[in-house]
Parts: C-alpha cells; sequence; structure tokens
C-alpha cells in the first residue's frame, strides 16, 4: 500500500482493480460506481469476456475525484459531469492504457487540482444534497433496495408487504406533505378518493390509477404525490381503489378503472356535473391499466379521454423487452422475475400474456388520444415503454416518449425531496395543460 496524500485514501500499487477493490478504496457500495459509470462518461472500466469491470489507475482516481465534489463539496450531478468536461479539456487523459501507473508526485498534484477546481466552482450545499450531505438520488436509490430487501422477506405475507408498498415514497418527510384537500367517494363497490390542489378546476379531471404489481397500493400511499400532479396539472384527481389480485384476478381490477372513468365523467368532488376534458393516469401496474383502460374504452366505443399518462407502465407480459436483461445491475427495486412470477397470480391460466389488456404493448392505437409515457433509463421496464412509443407511433398515435437518465422506477413520487422529480412532475403537467386543461 502507498499513500496518495497525507489526506487522501491508499492506493495499492497495481494497474487493474476489481469493483470491489474500488468501492473498498472510494468508500462508496459497488451500485454507486455503476451509477457513476452512467453519469460520468470518462470512466472507463476495461469489461472483460466474463462481464467483470476492471478499473485503471486513471478510472480511480476520477472516481476520487466525482466523490469528492458530490460528497465533501456538494456538487450537483450536473456541476460535477461539467467540472470534468472542463478538466478533460484543459488536458489529455491523465494516463494512456499502456502508460505506467502514475507515481506518488502525480497522485498529489492531481488531488491539489481537484480542490482548486471545487474551490472555483462550489454550488450551495442545499442545491445538491439531502439533509445528510448526500445527493438525493443517491438516498432514494438506497431508501428502494432496502425497500426491495425487506420485500423479498416477506414474501409469503401479503399483507405485511402491502403496508411495506404504502412506504414506497417515504425517503423524506417532505414527500408525504398533501398540497390541498381530499374527501372520499364510493360507487358501488369501489373505493375512491378525490385529491384537489388549491385551485384546481373541478371540471377537469383525471382518473389516476395506482401501481404495486396488481397485488398492491392504495389510496393513502399516493395522497401527497396526487396533490402535487393536482397542483402541477390545474386538475382536480379522483384515485380509484381497484381490486387487488390474488383476490380479485384479472379483469376485476380493470373493470374497476373502466367504471370508475364512466362515474367520473359525470360526477365531479362536489357535485355531479359532466367534465370538461378528463385524462387516465397511472404509474407502473397503474400505468398498464390505464393503457389497458384506454383500449377498452375504445373497444367499448365509450367517450375516449383526452389523453394517458403512463409512468413506467409494464406494457408486456411476454417478457421480451432487453431492458430486462440490461437494466438488471442498476434497477434497486424490480427484478426482472418479478413479472413472470405474477402471471398466474393476476392473469391466472385462461387470458394469454398477449392480450392486449393485460400487455397493452399489443393493442391497437390507431386514433386513441395523445400519450406521455415517462421512464426512467434505470428501469428494468424501461424497454416496455420505448417498445409501446414505437408500436403507438407506427399506428399514428401521438406519443410523447419522456426518458430520465439515471432515474428508478416511478421516481416521481419523490418530490420535491428528488429535484428531477419536480422536474418530471412539471412536465406531466405541461402536457396535461397542453391537451385540454389550460388555466
Amino acid at each position: 500500500m502507498t499513500e496518495a496524500s497525507s489526506d487522501a485514501v491508499s492506493i495499492p500499487d497495481k494497474f487493474y482493480f476489481k469493483i470491489g477493490e474500488v468501492a473498498q478504496i472510494a468508500g462508496v457500495l459497488p451500485y454507486v460506481l455503476r451509477f457513476w459509470e452512467t453519469e460520468f462518461r470518462q470512466i472507463r472500466p476495461k469489461r472483460t469476456e466474463s462481464g467483470q469491470r476492471l478499473y485503471r489507475r486513471q478510472d480511480v482516481l476520477l472516481i476520487l475525484r466525482i466523490k469528492h465534489l458530490l460528497y465533501d463539496k456538494k456538487f450537483t450531478i450536473q456541476g460535477a459531469r461539467q467540472d470534468l468536461r472542463m478538466k478533460s479539456a484543459e488536458r489529455p487523459d491523465p494516463m494512456p492504457a499502456a502508460a505506467k501507473p502514475p507515481d506518488l508526485a502525480e497522485i498529489h498534484d492531481e488531488l491539489v487540482r481537484i480542490r482548486e477546481l471545487i474551490d472555483a466552482h462550489r454550488l450551495r450545499p442545499s442545491e445538491s444534497s439531502g439533509d445528510d450531505g448526500h445527493p438525493p438520488a443517491e438516498k432514494v436509490i438506497d431508501h428502494l433496495r432496502a425497500i426491495s430487501a425487506q420485500a423479498f422477506k416477506l414474501i409469503h405475507d401479503l399483507d405485511a408487504r402491502r403496508k411495506l408498498i404504502d412506504r414506497y415514497f417515504c425517503v423524506h418527510p417532505s414527500t408525504s406533505h398533501v398540497h390541498g384537500q381530499w374527501h372520499p367517494v364510493k360507487t358501488d363497490h369501489i373505493p375512491m378518493e378525490w385529491v384537489m390542489a388549491s385551485g384546481a378546476d373541478a371540471h377537469r379531471r383525471i382518473l389516476y390509477i395506482h401501481g404495486g404489481s396488481w397485488i398492491s397500493g392504495s389510496l393513502a400511499g399516493y395522497r401527497a404525490f396526487l396533490s402535487r400532479i393536482s397542483q402541477a396539472t390545474g386538475a382536480v384527481v379522483l384515485a380509484v381503489d381497484y381490486r387487488l389480485a390474488p383476490e380479485h384476478p384479472f379483469p376485476a381490477g380493470l373493470d374497476d378503472c373502466v367504471q370508475a372513468y364512466q362515474w367520473m365523467r359525470e360526477n365531479g368532488p362536489h357535485n355531479p356535473w359532466p367534465a370538461s376534458a378528463t385524462f387516465l393516469m397511472g404509474d407502473s401496474a397503474g400505468g398498464n391499466l390505464a393503457l389497458a383502460s384506454l383500449l377498452k374504452i375504445n373497444d367499448d366505443s365509450l367517450p375516449l379521454p383526452t389523453a394517458v399518462v403512463a409512468i413506467s407502465p409494464a406494457t408486456d407480459f411476454t417478457g421480451k423487452s432487453p431492458s430486462l436483461a440490461s437494466r438488471a445491475s442498476v434497477d434497486p427495486i424490480i427484478h426482472p422475475d418479478i413479472l413472470p412470477a405474477l402471471i398466474p397470480i393476476y392473469l391466472g391460466r385462461q387470458i394469454e400474456p398477449t392480450h392486449p389488456y393485460a400487455s397493452p404493448l399489443f393493442g391497437n392505437y390507431t386514433g386513441l388520444p395523445p400519450l406521455l409515457l415517462q421512464v426512467g433509463d434505470w428501469e428494468v421496464l424501461l424497454d416496455d415503454s420505448t417498445r409501446l412509443a414505437e408500436h403507438a407511433t407506427a399506428q399514428g398515435c401521438d406519443v410523447t416518449l419522456d426518458i430520465w437518465e439515471g432515474m428508478p422506477h416511478v421516481f416521481q413520487g419523490f418530490a420535491p425531496f428528488l429535484p428531477e422529480a419536480t422536474a418530471a412532475i412539471e412536465k406531466i403537467g405541461a402536457f396535461v395543460r397542453k391537451h385540454g386543461l389550460r388555466p
């Protein structure tokens, strides 16, 4: 072991490092390193035939610089990217692949340069970090990994898993704050809840269908998030507590959503009155149901909604999306095997996975209203959105595909703690206003 400098970590005297070694040197978890590889293209580990990452010494130096920028000096990801681009423009790659590893003086000089760059481009901590000084995105990823680990332990306790999933967005107290008012309503057997931000137009209505793998999710778990949706769109939101599997398998939940949509068209939060504009919106399994509801509404010759927003939707039960493999190592919450496991629970054995109401990817979108598909590029479900966008666009549907770099499944629910979530909700608001919700 050799010391890089009096205030730096020890760096072994070798050329290539395995990911575990780099994680130990930098003091971060391996999945953080994989995230930084995505965010900072200057990190270029060598890949072996078996897929193992081998980091060069200059990669380790870049990782140490990035950690110092993000943790110690609390740069934003964008600010750190800008810094590294400037650094690259000032001088060439610090060490060609075949060069001799830098000596101690070079490492010390490098760390001095890092401190100089930080001092020249420092950002306020409040702009880039959570309460504990760590970047919000990193804290969200840690939170989701913890949820995933707990859910696995509760695999045979459905009630406990449902309570756990209700805390999906609870990474920070700010995510639980409700803007505005809410009150319950019920039609036939379907419990629902109106969520209304101050000033929202009661004649312009969104039916929101929550996620939860068709087996979990609740009105209370989404209330705060939906208040921000109402605030951004200027519309009132009707959240539907549709029936869940395995107690009520397909198509019970879908039937509830279509029935709730029909009721919402004629009834507002305060009195029976037709809506001037209606929207379907949902996330994950709820995104699947929003799209399936659109297809069924069209098939049943019912009045179509003004537009549809699907957040991280599951659109293909056949499991053929490439991202199920390409994003498996970075998705902190969804395992690729979850969809096959849900087929007997949700669909049963009588429904083909290719049925459009089960897998909206196989639906006909000709003549249907505009779609917004919003998804993070760290999701195994990423290509469920990209493939649907391509499919529906080819059929003449107006599709907006909005991919968020480095974001996990349904990251929008982590607003206002996660800045990207707030920005994504603002884009949803702009889409909805553009297609009928004008102030």
